[in-house]
């Protein structure tokens, strides 16, 4: 941090904004579901799942599937589709978008950062030392540690304090419309990155960009002055 420049922070989403996954998630919930007879498509997938954590994606699909899935244990769910994905990661050579490393290298110098994950512990856990990334962020939040997902500002409300910053110096990045709201909520400025949705979906962001590799420290101070 410069001396004499205010502290300031970024909550990162993980899936969607660091690593490309979100299809990965629909996979791994596709091939557990299948062995009891229910099939879902990216276009179910998105419309119940992404932004979300992975005990209310199962929950919510058990409720649309109840005479096939409705009376499993939803944890067991969440503990096959997470280990399916984790499979599916360990045969992958890399999902971390392009420019990533140097990226998280770079804003490192300027800004405390921390993850703000729906996905599970186990699954956050993994990419983060897979790829080497966890040693930029001084703190790393999961589904396991809230009680309600996304939309829900709950996540990010306990990433600002875990960075100890105030709100008008903080900034998230997301992916989804349900991450959007969870930092609006929360009374955020967002950037949106336009990889799983269309921009008119992502449209309460403060600005949406294409590309992860947009982000820089220029654009977020941009936002960050508005306040």
């Amino acid at each position: 941090m410069v001396l004499g420049m205010r502290a300031r922070g970024i909550l990162f989403d993980l899936d969607g904004v660091l690593v490309d996954t979100e299809g990965l998630h629909a996979i791994a919930a596709s091939t557990v579901l299948k062995r009891y007879g229910v099939t879902i498509d990216r276009v179910l997938w998105n419309k119940y799942a992404i932004g979300r954590t992975p005990y209310e994606v199962l929950g919510n699909l058990q409720d649309r599937f109840p005479s096939k899935i409705g009376d499993l244990d939803t944890k067991y769910l969440v503990r096959e589709k997470q280990k399916t994905l984790v499979g599916i990661l360990r045969r992958r050579k890399s999902v971390l978008y392009h420019g990533v490393a140097k990226m998280l290298e770079e804003l490192n110098k300027e800004y405390s950062m921390c993850i703000v994950s729906s996905t599970t512990k186990d699954v956050v856990t993994f990419v983060l030392k897979r790829y080497k990334i966890r040693k930029f962020f001084k703190a790393v939040i999961t589904g396991d540690d809230v009680r309600k997902g996304k939309p829900n500002p709950e996540c990010y409300l306990m990433g600002l304090r875990k960075l100890g910053l105030r709100r008008k110096d903080v900034v998230v990045i997301e992916d989804a419309p349900a991450g959007i709201a969870a930092a609006r909520a929360a009374g955020l400025s967002c950037i949106a990155i336009a990889s799983n949705y269309p921009k008119a979906d992502l449209r309460r962001a403060s600005i949406i960009i294409d590309d992860i590799r947009m982000l820089d420290k220029e654009l977020i101070e941009r936002i960050l002055g508005r306040h």
